[in-house]
Parts: structure tokens; sequence; C-alpha cells
């Protein structure tokens, strides 16, 4: 992250700028089944409607709703690749001089996309390759269809180009003893002064309880508060066009598994308009993101930013009857969760 934009998202949250940074979802589409995935539940956005793949008009309708954005996180439950259009987009992004970033599985990247991307001045702000382990049959075994050598030439060929990497782990049981060997692998710099950063993150438990797949490392770590700073900085925008106030709450309401109990998530309360439809200031500054942000600021907890796993369970129990109710109980706000 830019300092800039480092900046820019820590004003927002004192003054509701015109967005910067957007989420725009690319692709339903993939290749894999991985274990853990969104993609395993009927609520996935991945099975909603026909639209399959963000094209280069989608985009600029987009883009022209949303003259200030100067970098698109192409996101969703999908395979960015599996986008017919995906180069296309990046051509198009590049000429308009915004920058982009993305996550990969790794698995359909070509050298020809590699030195497509490497042509386009920097324009990639960062890739980020999906790896669970560095054990190739512990690897395949998490992500059935994928393989490891596949993905392991993709990192090797995005550092060659200099293209920026990050590595996005998720943590299961299976993996949780690899921590270290991450760290210690991708932090190694090679001759050309490159390495990747890496971001553990824990799943998401939509179907089934979470006892028998979460690692140690999440039933032992205390739940700790942190920001959010989605609903004042930037939105998420899917192929049909819909604003959703943040990437977590996408898609239809579905269940959410915390220490082997189940709680239904609103994600509907968070559909906040729809960009083909409205226009994006309106929906933006109106009185339901208004209402979201107050939300979110009064249930801040900066002076206590550590509770306990006991204690968060209870209060997902009690959980009140008010729109934006969850996000006192979000699991990403309390760092268990992505």
């Amino acid at each position: 992250m830019s300092i800039a934009e480092s900046l820019f998202k820590k004003a927002a949250w004192y003054h509701t700028f015109m967005p910067r940074i957007v989420d725009v979802e690319v692709t339903r589409a993939c290749n894999l089944k991985c274990i853990g995935c969104p993609r395993a539940t009927e609520q996935s956005i991945a099975y909603r409607g026909e639209l399959k793949h963000l094209d280069p008009t989608m985009l600029g309708r987009i883009l022209e709703a949303i003259p200030t954005v100067r970098l698109v996180n192409f996101i969703g439950d999908g395979e960015p690749l599996f986008n017919p259009h995906f180069n296309y987009l990046v051509s198009d992004l590049h000429l308009k001089g915004i920058k982009l970033m993305f996550t990969t599985n790794g698995t359909l990247v070509k050298q020809s996309d590699v030195d497509c991307w490497a042509m386009y001045d920097n324009a990639i702000r960062s890739v980020t390759v999906s790896l669970d382990s560095l054990r190739p049959d512990k690897f395949e075994q998490l992500r059935p269809g994928a393989s490891y050598q596949r993905v392991m030439s993709t990192l090797a060929m995005l550092r060659e180009a200099r293209i920026p990497t990050r590595i996005n782990m998720v943590l299961v049981k299976e993996n949780e003893n690899e921590i270290e060997d991450f760290i210690n692998y991708f932090s190694h710099t090679d001759s050309e002064g490159t390495s990747s950063d890496v971001n553990f993150t824990h799943p998401i438990f939509a179907q089934g309880s979470d006892l028998e797949g979460k690692p140690y490392t999440r039933a032992s770590v205390t739940p700790a508060f942190r920001r959010c700073l989605y609903p004042f900085a930037w939105p998420y925008i899917t192929l049909e066009g819909d604003v959703y106030a943040c990437c977590y709450m996408v898609g239809g309401n579905r269940q959410e598994w915390f220490m082997g109990e189940a709680i239904d998530v609103p994600n509907d309360n968070y559909r906040m308009g729809n960009i083909y439809q409205q226009d994006f200031r309106d929906i933006w500054y109106s009185m339901m993101y208004r209402a979201l942000r107050w939300q979110i600021k009064r249930t801040e907890h900066l002076g206590d930013r550590q509770t306990s796993i006991g204690t968060l369970g209870d209060m997902r129990r009690h959980l009140d009857d008010y729109r934006f109710a969850y996000c006192t109980v979000c699991l990403y706000r309390w760092g268990c969760s992505c």
C-alpha cells in the first residue's frame, strides 16, 4: 500500500471522500474445488444470476460512475484468469492510468500473460497467489485439481518479471505447522532483491462446524479488534452492479460458524444500491451508508481491543435485532476470519 493510499484510508474515517479504491467482481467461474472455499455453499455469489464474467464494457461503466478510482482490486468467488476478457481488462485499466491488484490460484497463468502484464509499466500493483502448503502432496490435497509445480512456476515467472507478489495462506489444521516455514521461505530475498509478503488468513466456515477444520492457532489466539474501513473508503461491486459495503458481506444470507455455534449473517442488509440503476454518489452518501458508518464508529473498541473467545461467543448469541447489528460481532473485525 502506498503512503498516499494509507493516508487516504485514515482520512476517510473522519471525512467520506469519493472512493479511490474499488473491489470489483471479475468472474464466477473457477477451475478448482478447494476445501473451505465459499463456493462450497449454495449461498456463494458464484451461483447467482446468469452473468459469469466481467467484460470491458461493464468495467467502463463502473469507472465512469466512480471517476475518482485509482486502484481496482479484482475479487470474487472465482479465478480471475478464468475470465476470457482478463488481459483486455488489464489493458483498459492501464490506458486509463488505473492500477490493478488481484488474487489468483496460480494454476492458469501462462508466460504470455506475465509478459503482457510486465509491458504495462507497473500497472499491476500486486498479484496475490494462493498457496496453502509448501509440501506438494498436502497442497494438492487442500486444493483438489491444482498442481503444486504449476503454482510454483507461476511464482517464479512473476518474480522474474519483477511483478510484486504476495502469498495468501489459508490456515487450517493440516497446515498450521508450516507457518514458520512460509515466513522463512518467502522472506528470502533473491539476487534481484525480490521477496514476497505472506498473508495468513482464517477460513470462513459457512457450512458445517468450524471445530473440525480450525487450526490450533485460531483456538488459542485471543480475538483482537481491528478497525474496519471498508464502508468509509471503498465499495464492492458485483457483476450485476450491486454495491455492497464490504467484500465479507457479498452474497445471499448465510450461516457463519464460530467455536461450534452458527449464526445467520444478514448479507442482504449490506447491499447498498446498484451502480447501473442509480447515481453512485447517491448510493455512497445515502442515509443507509451513513447509518452503517455511524454503527461502525459507535462500536469501536479502541480502548479495549481484546476479548475472550467465550465473550465473543456470548456476544454472538445475544445479537441485537437491527439492520447493521452484525458489525458488532463480525469475525473480520475481531481478527478471527479473513
